[in-house]
């Protein structure tokens, strides 16, 4: 009885982890789709912004391309706030980085941004708030911006 106990309590805990996981993800999970206004130009993605404090890839931005094409030459624009020490609150600038993004799932350590004068973006000490995207999709340009929080 006492070894049917502990193991209910371990199954217990693991569902309630995945569950409270699961909400977090959701929360950090928007999904978007861009269309223009003549409706060629669309963007189909899942973004997600896992947090510094995350034990699994800390400070990284993952990206799913939905579409069955490649975004090619994507600028990824990253905003936010710094969250800690005397600068706490003051926006982070711009932080950019320029690749391919492949259909599937893309994972970018948010260290890897950096603004124009080459400081990078410090996972640890900053809160992204904010993604905009420019790609070519099939020879068209295309634009996205998302608030992240």
């Amino acid at each position: 009885m006492k070894k049917f106990l502990i193991l209910a309590a371990i199954v217990a805990g693991i569902a309630l982890t995945r569950i409270i996981i699961g909400a977090v993800v959701d929360t950090l999970n928007p999904s978007w789709k861009n269309t223009h206004k003549d409706g060629a130009c669309s963007l189909n993605a899942t973004v997600a912004v896992v947090p510094f404090s995350s034990s699994q890839h800390p400070g990284e931005l993952r990206i799913t391309n939905r579409d069955e094409a490649t975004w090619n030459g994507a600028q990824l624009s990253l905003s936010g706030t710094i969250a800690t020490g005397p600068s706490s609150g003051t926006e982070t600038g711009v932080h950019r980085i320029t690749r391919d993004i492949t259909p599937g799932l893309t994972a970018i350590p948010l260290s890897d941004f950096a603004n124009n004068d080459g400081t990078r973006w410090v996972p640890s000490t900053m809160h992204a708030d904010r993604l905009a995207v420019s790609a070519t999709l099939r020879t068209e340009k295309c634009e996205w911006e998302q608030q992240l929080r």
